[in-house]
């Protein structure tokens, strides 16, 4: 239907505007005023990725996550943003000389290589700062060494059937080249391991991690814009494409649940979103997708 390029931009609902861009911005982000306002901000690291920020409706309760921290309650939904970073040791030296608590590490069994550490903006929403292969590099990681050159690694999307998810993104988006499947366990949370999908273009790589330990379905909307109400955390992630007109049109046609930007104010599931997002450019335009389990993409053009 339509062929991904790269990641452009992700919408990030946020409960405090202030909080979130001191911390963004001590992960690489950079605000662009011109662009930003009481209610929303666009941001931009040396990579080239975007994030929207808008505020939320309703804040996180009891300091979790709702999409990470209930144990028993695994949800559809965007898990997490990864960034790739030169050396680990010194991306965690860093995060926590700015004061920026180290939640979570990954390591492999037999191999003290710190391969990857997390950490959570004021919302809870997790980022990933990792680097998968090749050795350490022997340098001091900064603001500017995270994202860049690749301004994004992969988001994780937390799926119930895996399988379908795979075949979703490989015939509508062009994530053709699995990198990494196995056999799910029957118990669903003990799959804590992601499947990776790829989409390949003479520019790069685009990648995907899903992580299949959904215990819960998503059978009418998203679990962060339930009842109309906006939550916080990653409510989209935006794919660019050479031609969204055409993209648009593809999508229709093979009945994907697509939405025009301006189109948003009558969707029933996404019209807590108007006022939120960031519109296109004048002569530009975009527009939504909902996968079948109501996970949130936008497409936007070169």
């Amino acid at each position: 239907c339509c062929k991904v390029l790269r990641y452009a931009h992700l919408g990030i609902a946020v409960s405090n505007l202030p909080s979130s861009i001191e911390f963004l911005c001590k992960i690489g982000f950079n605000i662009i005023e011109s662009l930003s306002g009481e209610k929303n901000a666009l941001l931009r690291n040396r990579g080239g990725l975007g994030l929207e920020l808008f505020l939320c409706d309703q804040g996180i309760e009891d300091n979790k996550n709702i999409l990470m921290d209930y144990p028993v309650n695994k949800y559809p939904g965007h898990t997490h943003a990864s960034f790739t970073v030169p050396n680990t040791l010194s991306a965690k030296s860093y995060l926590e000389s700015e004061g920026i608590k180290i939640s979570g590490e990954r390591k492999y069994p037999g191999n003290d290589r710190l391969f990857a550490v997390f950490a959570r903006d004021p919302d809870m929403t997790t980022y990933e700062f990792e680097k998968n292969f090749g050795e350490p590099e022997d340098v001091t990681v900064t603001r500017d060494l995270i994202g860049y050159p690749q301004g994004l690694d992969h988001v994780g999307i937390r799926v119930y059937n895996p399988q379908a998810a795979v075949k979703y993104y490989a015939e509508k988006l062009g994530f053709n080249k699995m990198i990494k499947d196995y056999e799910p366990n029957p118990e669903r949370l003990k799959n804590g391991s992601p499947w990776i999908t790829r989409a390949e273009s003479e520019e790069g790589h685009c990648e995907i991690n899903f992580i299949i330990n959904a215990n819960e379905e998503a059978t009418k909307e998203n679990k962060l814009l339930a009842n109309g109400i906006v939550r916080p955390g990653i409510i989209y992630t935006a794919f660019q494409v050479e031609d969204v007109t055409l993209a648009e049109q593809n999508l229709i046609a093979v009945g994907a649940k697509v939405t025009r930007e301006d189109q948003i104010k009558d969707s029933p599931r996404l019209a807590c979103l108007v006022g939120k997002f960031q519109p296109s450019p004048p002569g530009k335009t975009s527009f939504f997708l909902e996968d079948d389990e109501f996970n949130l993409l936008r497409i936007v053009g070169v």
